[in-house]
């Protein structure tokens, strides 16, 4: 299971927009998000975003925060993210 939540902090956006859940990948499935290529290991990962919350709360609050800069603002973001594709 950690392997596959790996992808989602990986630096590519097309790789990291997947496998949001860390225990029932089933909703993962149900919603289209999962994301396990095969034969392949996930390459650099971590947070582009290096003032990201480390608690709890903050991070179940960051997608509601409109200035923070993650992974979801890709679009608005292009030319920071665009190195990582």
């Amino acid at each position: 299971m950690t392997e596959l939540h790996r992808w989602h902090h990986s630096k590519k956006i097309s790789e990291s927009n997947a496998n949001y859940v860390n225990h029932l990948m089933v909703w993962d499935i149900i919603f289209g998000t999962f994301f396990l290529p095969k034969h392949r290991e996930v390459g650099e990962i971590g947070l582009l975003n290096q003032e990201y919350s480390e608690g709890y709360i903050g991070q179940v609050l960051a997608p509601f925060q409109g200035d923070i800069d993650k992974p979801a603002d890709y679009y608005k973001h292009t030319d920071k993210y665009r190195q990582f594709e």
